[in-house]
């Protein structure tokens, strides 16, 4: 521990940095009381750090796997050894770790790698960031109420990420589209807190933070340095004297507003009333981006509370209304009732006009607002109807995303649940709903609660009922060997989403690689429809050979393993297939007398050998850009002339028909080795 000291003693002196250092080592020892390997205590050996995934003014973000955990995570280190920038850095870490929050990206550890310098570990998700999807979209103007309710739905994510940031008194500083990320169904995130501070440098026991508030407030607003970016920075931002509290982030947020619509933030030349836009929508604008923080809304909270009042046809406090507009809007949100009340006028007077002229008409009358009445009950009904069903959607989309390419979600599980739930209370006809609960507590292990699902999805569903009721945990069994007796017995039913769910979360929660490995490879059996699958593990050279299953097609379930030597000769492997082996660190692949044709889902491997012998390959100009070493080519009816293309190369296996035409591309002294 004295070493360890002595390489970051220059760094010690400052408080907060010492603390966090300290509570580091205090972590590092009760990993080894609890018998850890020691390599997966150090960054270098725990972590294995792959891509690049983007850089900014302090730090770099690289894709990277968690050997501990056994997953892939973001992974942020520091860019150089500016004590600054190592203050700005342990700042970020530290807030970001504090604010729990779905649309604020989750902080996982934090540590110091061996030469003494911070690194933090973030959730790895999916997706671009804002400012990418506001580009694609650009083709697209702004004038239908398609892309306006889009804007407002991403919008108002943001806003309550930062909302639930102020409630633990840290403002965000610098709310742009590029720190907003988004995935292709909805997710939001708001990231990079590198800037943030606490509000007005307070610091209570309601921020949950343990950090000095001195060690917390911006290094920018102690040095004078104004960080941020321009045209989402707030006037007093740019001043020394000003202080910047809810406000502040309002007015951003406002900016981004602006810019989401417009394309462009306050202060670059484009205003909003060039742009196809609700008048309302204007308003709020204006409001969030006023220069006078006194002008601007209080909170973020009341800015929620205006988008929300223009969403459901309300007066905002943005206009400038008067009782006219108040009462239209009323009106406009009352239609039926207004209805209503407009005919019943209407009818008490022509009752009184029928009834002095002819008492039997009054009749025909009354039976005429009982039909009105029947079809607004009517109207009820199918908005009713059509929540459930938006519900319903909403649940299924959670469901069909919580298994990603990286991990399984059981939040998304949760809020499934709970959707799935407010349908069922608005319609309980859904046969649909009743299924997709049933998955869902079949998956989180509620055999009963499942059972019961089942029953009222009614004979649709009566196989998915007979298996759930059927089916009895084997106590000679544990956990995951029983999970796998139910994966077998639903397989049948051919719901390979219910199928996959429960393969996954299980590899989500085997933690022993033995154990993970043999899970998984059983599930792959299964998946391919055999009885039995014929392989073995080798430790020590990371070796899984699954050779000789003729039938063996599919090997999705295995692409959260680890290994680097995969042997799949004589199998039904095939070209599309190999794409799921991409996040596998494979230096070695055995597709030999496979069905591959062609090396197009080969992209994505770092193969340093590759043994195509007596396969289907056809073309072998994808090699062009591998770093493949040694090739194994024989009794092929490969094009061999895109070979020479391929700089790697070291050695080439083939057979003797091969060799001539090798020679011409290679020359005399290229390694080749004949087999018959």
């Amino acid at each position: 521990m004295e070493e360890e000291k002595s390489d970051i003693s220059h760094l010690l002196d400052d408080e907060a940095f010492a603390q966090v250092y300290s509570e580091a080592l205090d972590f590092k020892s009760s990993l080894v009381e609890k018998n850890l390997s020691s390599d997966l205590q150090n960054l270098d050996e725990r972590y294995e750090v792959k891509d690049l995934l983007g850089e900014g003014a302090v730090k770099k973000v690289y894709l990277a796997f968690d050997k501990l955990m056994d997953r892939n995570v973001a992974l942020a280190k520091i860019k150089d050894k500016n004590p600054d920038l190592i203050d700005d850095f342990l700042r970020e870490a530290r807030l970001s770790s504090t604010l729990e929050h779905p649309y604020i990206s989750p902080v996982y550890d934090m540590g110091f790698s061996e030469d003494g310098l911070p690194f933090f570990v973030m959730k790895l998700y999916d997706g671009r960031n804002l400012r990418e999807e506001l580009l694609a979209r650009a083709g697209r103007k702004i004038k239908n109420n398609e892309n306006i309710t889009w804007i407002l739905d991403i919008f108002l994510k943001v806003c309550e990420a930062v909302s639930f940031a102020h409630t633990k008194k840290v403002l965000h500083l610098d709310i742009k589209p590029s720190n907003i990320r988004i995935n292709d169904h909805g997710e939001v995130l708001l990231c990079d807190w590198g800037i943030a501070r606490l509000i007005s440098g307070e610091y209570t026991s309601d921020t949950d933070l343990e950090l000095d508030a001195s060690s917390i407030i911006s290094r920018s607003t102690l040095m004078g340095e104004v960080r941020g970016t321009p045209g989402f920075m707030a006037p007093e931002q740019l001043s020394k004297k000003s202080i910047c509290d809810e406000r502040t982030d309002v007015f951003g947020l406002g900016a981004l507003l602006k810019d989401m619509i417009s394309g462009d933030p306050p202060g670059r030349g484009l205003s909003l009333s060039e742009v196809s836009c609700p008048a309302e929508v204007e308003a709020i604008c204006r409001k969030a981006v006023s220069d006078a923080p006194e002008s601007r809304y209080k909170n973020v909270q009341d800015l929620i509370d205006d988008i929300n009042k223009y969403k459901s046809g309300m007066v905002t406090t943005a206009e400038d209304a008067d009782s006219l507009l108040i009462i239209r809007k009323w009106a406009l949100r009352h239609k039926a009732a207004v209805a209503i009340a407009v005919f019943n006028v209407l009818l008490i007077g022509a009752f009184f006009y029928v009834y002095i002229r002819d008492i039997q008409d009054s009749k025909s009358n009354l039976e005429t607002v009982v039909d009105m009445l029947k079809n607004e009950r009517e109207e009820q009904k199918e908005k009713r109807l059509t929540l459930a069903q938006k519900y319903y959607d909403q649940s299924y989309e959670l469901y069909c995303n919580s298994v990603s390419s990286f991990d399984f979600d059981s939040r998304d599980i949760s809020q499934s649940q709970e959707m799935v739930g407010r349908s069922l209370d608005l319609d309980p006809s859904n046969l649909d709903a009743w299924a997709l609960s049933g998955r869902l507590h079949l998956i989180q292990d509620q055999y009963e609660l499942a059972e019961r699902e089942f029953l009222n999805a009614g004979m649709k569903f009566k196989n998915h009922y007979e298996v759930v009721k059927n089916f009895e945990l084997n106590p000679d069994l544990d956990r995951h060997e029983n999970k796998l007796l139910l994966i077998k017995k639903v397989d049948p039913l051919k719901d390979t989403r219910l199928r996959n769910h429960l393969i996954f979360k299980s590899i989500h929660q085997i933690k022993d690689k033995t154990a993970l490995m043999k899970f998984a490879v059983e599930a792959t059996a299964v998946v391919n429809r055999l009885e039995s699958i014929n392989w073995q593990y080798d430790s020590d050279t990371m070796t899984l050979d699954l050779s000789g299953n003729k039938k063996l097609r599919v090997v999705y379930p295995l692409k959260t393993l680890r290994f680097k030597r995969l042997i799949m000769n004589h199998t039904a492997l095939n070209s599309h297939e190999v794409y799921n082996l991409r996040r596998i660190p494979l230096k070695y692949l055995d597709a030999s007398y496979t069905n591959v044709k062609n090396l197009e889902r080969f992209s994505n491997l770092e193969l340093e050998e590759l043994d195509l012998q007596g396969s289907r390959i056809e073309n072998l100009a994808q090699l062009e850009n591998a770093n493949v070493k040694v090739l194994n080519i024989a009794n092929t009816r490969a094009n061999l002339s895109t070979l020479k293309a391929c700089k790697t190369l070291e050695k080439v296996i083939c057979s003797e028909d091969q060799v001539s035409a090798l020679k011409s591309i290679f020359g005399s002294n290229f390694d080749l080795e004949i087999i018959p």
